[in-house]
């Protein structure tokens, strides 16, 4: 009914949406899933399964794309870069460009999306503009402040991992950008927050110890940083059951492939994905 009366039933904004037997949608190329939920306007999604995961952990991520993405405003300084951006390149975007040209400013963008930090000079010019709004503040106060309200995707964090360690939860953290795990790893340091960090340059051994330290049962830590493109097949973090998606792929079949990767406990009935 869905896939047939699709073009009818996506003019009605659904308030919620059960769906039985959720793991028939762990295919990607499911009719169901292709043809019909992903172009209905929902906003909340219930899936129903008994069997999450069945075969590998990227069917458990398949699944876990439908569940709407958590929208974050921009904050006032990330929209000032942003125009600028566009501004400086709007004779050239007007006129046509070479396909690098246009993903460079693409990518700029996205930089400006996730955090200001990662556009050049950047910070030097937020935190000069915040000192002199605030000359009562010391440098530490100064610079984890900017760090802060520069991203509205950071803003949102740093509401978030005070409930969900008060909670009990065990959050995993993914960044396709090894930039912005360090603006994380920055963030969690001035929040004492304990943290596990893997990414291409964390290799063997480290890696390992790095897993169960996170994973014992009496482990203090908290956080686990991934680089979403570097995560490791096989990674075992079944002691997590939270989910923080920090930047999606462009293209929806890769937005889950790296974090595919990456087996966590978070989809129980305490567990959650942002």
């Amino acid at each position: 009914m869905v896939v047939t009366d699709c073009e009818f039933l996506r003019k009605i904004p659904f308030r919620v949406c059960v769906i039985d037997e959720a793991h028939r949608l762990k295919n990607r190329n499911c009719k169901l899933l292709t043809g019909g939920l992903h172009a209905l306007r929902m906003e909340h999604r219930v899936l129903l399964t008994g069997t999450p995961l069945q075969n590998n952990i990227e069917e458990l991520f398949l699944v876990a794309q439908l569940p709407a993405s958590t929208t974050v405003q921009l904050s006032d300084t990330q929209k000032k870069f942003y125009r600028a951006i566009l501004e400086r390149n709007f004779t050239h975007l007007c006129k046509g460009t070479s396909a690098p040209s246009l993903m460079n400013v693409m990518m700029e963008l996205r930089k400006c999306c996730n955090h200001p930090f990662l556009i050049q000079g950047a910070e030097e010019t937020i935190l000069s503009e915040l000192k002199l709004l605030h000359p009562e503040w010391d440098e530490e106060t100064l610079s984890h402040k900017a760090l802060v309200q520069a991203s509205g995707k950071v803003v949102l964090i740093e509401k978030l991992l005070p409930k969900l360690r008060k909670d009990g939860h065990k959050v995993l953290i993914f960044s396709q950008m090894v930039k912005v795990l360090d603006l994380l790893e920055e963030f969690l340091v001035n929040m004492n927050y304990p943290f596990e960090r893997i990414d291409g340059n964390v290799r063997g051994d480290m890696r390992q110890a790095s897993i169960d330290r996170f994973s014992k049962k009496d482990s203090d830590r908290f956080v686990f940083l991934l680089c979403t493109r570097a995560g490791g097949l096989g990674i075992n973090l079944t002691a997590a059951d939270t989910v923080i998606i920090f930047d999606s792929d462009w293209k929806s079949s890769e937005r889950f492939a790296g974090a595919g990767k990456v087996s966590s406990n978070w989809p129980n009935e305490n567990g959650q994905s942002v």
